[in-house]
């Protein structure tokens, strides 16, 4: 059931001035009727006296001649009157003369008259009445008005006439208020309406229609106003929503790059330390081994034993290789290099790795660009995406590597994330292999992340390739959809003013000795001995320190030395770079190698700034120290 309170402002309107008006009415009625009750009253008293008075006249011949008769035939007339109950005539001895009607019991009127007057008494309004002739009484007049009769036709004419004129101002009433509430209420329902449309569409654009200067129109202005700062403030809040979700999805691509730049660097941290440790041991297995090979029959079954283990332990140092690349931590030799001969160079041997079944093609479009690259790990990286293209094309297929020269600007270096604002030579290798599904794709630059067979892959040739190009100072990019294909960019920055570095390979030379002396200082043990007996099998005399200090208290015991060959990292007080700097302090022609199982001093936590000195990694051949601490010898012969 539907309550005043929920209904339709138009309904409240008409139904208020209905009642309203109902409400008046019988607030008249009953102020009406009220007011003709107490004048019917007084009507019915002045009626009932006169006729009193006029009966009474009537009846001053019958009493006079004291004709009982005659007198009831007065009160007879009577009977016109029907709301006269009962009538008596009293002779002046106040007996009853006559009475109406005759057959009212004698004991029902009054036993003598009293004095004049007329009263109230219940329903009833009875009263004596004097008979006069002259001055003398004759007698007296009894009667007895029954008002209910006169109260019920008041009544019913009263109702009758109330109910009308409520009728018709009910009639009156509603086609006013029909008419008012199209002026009145029309207007508010129009606002609510529109209110709705605002509402449910969430359209701030639509106005209210004003119809009058009203306070309904002054509400519609205000209305209208308020809309329009709405509307001004939504546009304002979208634009800043849009901004914000703009900044929320830069924060969110700065926060994936960020823990991705962290957990990289993490593993970086963790493979450089390995690969430290891993090259201290190489070293000393391969400096062992190739002193063994020196004492060892070329055609006893040892010597055999001696290659494939020698074999071994070079493999394993390439692999500690491709750690240090993934951990940004390989020595590179950045220089202006021409791609387009490098990608020419490379692809015979990529035909003889691939087969017959993969077809190889390039493209250049470098308007001539040279890139700062290191051309033997970009060939390295080449080969290595040229073998994953092979194992995701079992059947055979196409391989195709293009050059492209890209210039990066503001727009396409924050959509790239990694890329700086910089001209690049882009490397971009494809194939029509298998593909990998994004969540593949997403993790293929991971460390030691590979979907090959459990002894198929490291899974360090990709993280290799990104690892080389970003101590570059470019960035790897893969793209890979499943059943079509994948192709890897590396973009590598461009040369500028330089140009193409030529490199010239040199017959190697034969290892000599020297009778030199040379100050040894390595704080393991194992390297240690193998490095002493390396220099001292080549004619040089040395001298050995396990750490800084002992070194120095060597020097500070008179001993003069050619040459200081020393480990970076070592326990102790001082480090292998500061040992140099202090040996370079006290003499300033002393010859200086630096070695360390990192690949770099700077790798290893040392700054050379001025001192001048060589640097070797570990692990290395005794050929190859042979022939560097030979040519850092003969430096001053030159």
């Amino acid at each position: 059931m539907i309550t005043f309170r929920d209904m339709p402002l138009r309904r409240k309107l008409i139904a208020s001035i209905l009642l309203t008006s109902v409400v008046v009415m019988l607030l008249m009625c009953g102020a009406f009727f009220a007011y003709e009750l107490f004048a019917m009253r007084r009507t019915t008293v002045r009626q009932v006296s006169t006729l009193g008075e006029i009966t009474a006249t009537n009846l001053t011949g019958a009493l006079a001649f004291k004709d009982p008769s005659d007198a009831q035939e007065i009160l007879a007339a009577l009977k016109a009157e029907h709301y006269v109950a009962a009538a008596a005539v009293y002779d002046e001895d106040g007996g009853i003369f006559a009475s109406y009607p005759q057959s009212v019991a004698k004991d029902a009127l009054p036993s003598s008259p009293l004095a004049a007057g007329y009263r109230f008494e219940e329903s009833y309004l009875d009263g004596f009445q004097p008979i006069m002739e002259r001055e003398r009484q004759l007698g007296t007049l009894y009667l007895k008005f029954d008002t209910g009769v006169v109260m019920r036709e008041w009544l019913w004419s009263s109702l009758w006439i109330a109910s009308a004129a409520i009728a018709f101002v009910f009639i009156v009433a509603y086609l006013l208020s029909r008419a008012l509430q199209k002026q009145i209420a029309r207007p508010i329902l129009d606002l609510g309406v529109t209110a709705q449309r605002i509402s449910d569409r969430q359209d701030f654009s639509i106005r209210a229609a004003k119809h009058g200067q009203d306070e309904i129109g002054q509400l519609s202005d205000s209305f209208n106003e308020m809309l329009a700062g709405i509307e001004d403030r939504e546009l304002a809040l979208r634009a800043a929503n849009d901004a914000l979700r703009a900044e929320n999805v830069e924060r969110h691509q700065a926060q994936q790059q960020l823990a991705r730049a962290q957990k990289m660097e993490a593993v970086g941290q963790l493979t450089g330390g390995l690969a430290h440790d891993f090259n201290n041991i190489l070293g000393a297995i391969i400096g062992n081994l190739d002193i063994a090979r020196e004492n060892i029959a070329p055609e006893s079954a040892a010597s055999g034993y001696c290659d494939a283990a020698l074999d071994a332990a070079l493999s394993a140092a390439e692999l500690v290789k491709r750690l240090l690349a993934f951990s940004r931590r390989q020595p590179l030799h950045p220089q202006a290099t021409d791609l387009v001969e490098v990608v020419a160079g490379v692809k015979p041997l990529l035909e003889r790795t691939l087969g017959e079944q993969v077809h190889i093609t390039t493209a250049s479009e470098t308007a001539g660009w040279l890139a700062m690259a290191d051309p033997v790990q970009i060939e390295s990286a080449i080969l290595n995406l040229a073998i994953n293209a092979r194992d995701a094309m079992p059947g055979g297929g196409d391989l195709r590597i293009e050059l492209k020269s890209v210039t990066v600007d503001a727009i396409y270096a924050s959509a790239a994330e990694d890329l700086k604002i910089a001209d690049y030579v882009l490397l971009s290798i494809s194939d029509n292999g298998t593909g990998m599904p994004p969540e593949i794709a997403a993790r293929a630059f991971d460390p030691f992340f590979t979907t090959k067979a459990p002894g198929a892959g490291s899974g360090l040739g990709l993280s290799m390739v990104i690892g080389t190009v970003k101590q570059l100072g470019g960035t790897a990019k893969i793209y890979s959809e499943v059943g079509i294909g994948t192709t890897v960019q590396l973009y590598l920055p461009r040369a500028l003013d330089a140009q193409p570095t030529r490199s010239s390979l040199q017959a190697s030379e034969a290892a000599i000795g020297g009778n030199e002396r040379i100050l040894l200082v390595e704080d393991n043990a194992q390297i240690r001995g193998v490095s002493a007996g390396a220099l001292g099998s080549l004619g040089y005399d040395v001298i050995v320190a396990e750490n800084a200090d002992e070194a120095l208290r060597l020097i500070d015991d008179g001993l003069t030395f050619d040459l200081l060959f020393t480990d970076v990292v070592m326990s102790g007080r001082l480090n292998g770079i500061a040992l140099a700097r202090e040996l370079r302090r006290r003499n300033a022609d002393i010859h200086i190698l630096l070695t360390s199982g990192f690949s770099s001093p700077i790798s290893a936590g040392g700054d050379l700034g001025e001192l001048e000195a060589a640097f070797m990694t570990k692990p290395y051949r005794k050929a190859d120290l042979a022939r560097r601490i030979r040519a850092l010898l003969d430096e001053d012969k030159r």
